[in-house]
């Protein structure tokens, strides 16, 4: 099948010239807005926009076109196997997580954490802070001296919560669940669900926290 290209000006004026090069030449004229529409239409066939393969549990995807792309993962409330300094604690009680991620060109630019409660989530879902450590008020996650990975797809973000929760636990940032040390938390959780009346109230949405992933305004 041949090609042709569709060209289109505009001017100041806020005239719309178009013309068409190719097998079938046409010369340039002008055109309404409404003809330009029709002619868009006329030309693209089976238009469908198609993500990329995503991360499991991704209930958000996103992409601006200076080329940053946003992902939104739950991680449903379970068990982990965690270490809190040099000790080994199995089986610790999670609540449900969300990650939102910023990746840019292969390298992931941020990284943020919240809890929830929701089963289903919705833009107006009500966010809860992190209730461990290493997450700073704004959902920032600290990573210390982790290096992130270089991302060649996306689908690549899906173990990314785990990867936070193998790393070495301390007190940096514990916002004191339960008014107890964090050791004796972690040491109580051992084998437990985790009770969301523990998790503290951000008063903030699940659509302010896209909007934060994606403009940082909070």
């Amino acid at each position: 099948m041949e090609n042709h290209d569709l060209f289109i000006r505009l001017r100041d004026n806020e005239t719309i010239t178009v013309w068409q090069t190719g097998p079938v030449k046409t010369p340039a004229k002008p055109v309404l807005p409404q003809e330009l529409a029709k002619i868009f239409f006329d030309n693209v066939h089976d238009f469908e926009l198609e993500t990329p393969v995503l991360p499991k549990g991704c209930i958000y995807y996103g992409k601006q076109v200076n080329g940053n792309t946003f992902v939104v993962l739950e991680r449903e409330k379970q068990q982990s196997n965690v270490y809190y300094e040099t000790t080994e604690l199995k089986n610790v009680g999670f609540p449900k997580l969300i990650l939102g991620v910023e990746v840019n060109e292969g390298k992931i630019q941020k990284t943020l954490l919240a809890a929830v409660k929701d089963i289903v989530i919705t833009k107006n879902t009500e966010l809860y802070y992190y209730p461990f450590s290493n997450v700073h008020h704004n959902f920032h996650i600290c990573w210390g001296n982790y290096m992130m990975h270089q991302i060649e797809e996306l689908f690549q973000l899906g173990s990314l919560v785990d990867v936070f929760l193998s790393l070495k636990m301390n007190d940096s940032l514990y916002r004191h669940a339960a008014k107890k040390p964090y050791r004796q938390l972690l040491t109580e959780l051992q084998g437990k669900e985790f009770p969301d009346d523990l998790l503290d109230p951000v008063h903030y949405t699940f659509q302010e926290f896209i909007n934060q992933l994606t403009k940082e305004a909070f």
